[in-house]
């Protein structure tokens, strides 16, 4: 009992971490995502001599990452919750284990 009630802290310990770390790096993601948006913003009158697909592109590549940074507060909220959830003990067991020992019959 004893045991599984480390085992159960170790494992809540670790999705205590795991879910900080995943936030940080999710607001760190936000950061680098806004800046490469505003980056690009007002890329359109840098974009004069791009050619049609280039500037499709550049279109895409701003509303992929402005439904981006629409998704990350929800994902801020949800995901680190889900990683600490993941480590929660659900149930614990306890199966008996037998040893046997074999000799050679010439001892």
């Amino acid at each position: 009992r004893e045991l599984a009630d480390v085992a159960a802290r170790r494992l809540a310990q670790r999705g205590t971490r795991e879910a900080q770390d995943l936030r940080r790096i999710l607001v760190d993601q936000r950061a680098r995502v806004e800046e490469e948006l505003q980056k690009h913003e007002h890329a359109d009158q840098l974009a004069l001599d791009f050619s049609a697909d280039e500037k499709r592109e550049l279109q895409a590549n701003r509303a992929a990452w402005r439904r981006r940074l629409d998704r990350f507060a929800e994902d801020v909220e949800r995901e680190p919750a889900r990683v600490e959830a993941f480590y929660q003990v659900q149930a614990t067991r306890v199966e008996p284990v037998g040893l046997v020992y074999l000799w050679p019959e010439s001892n």
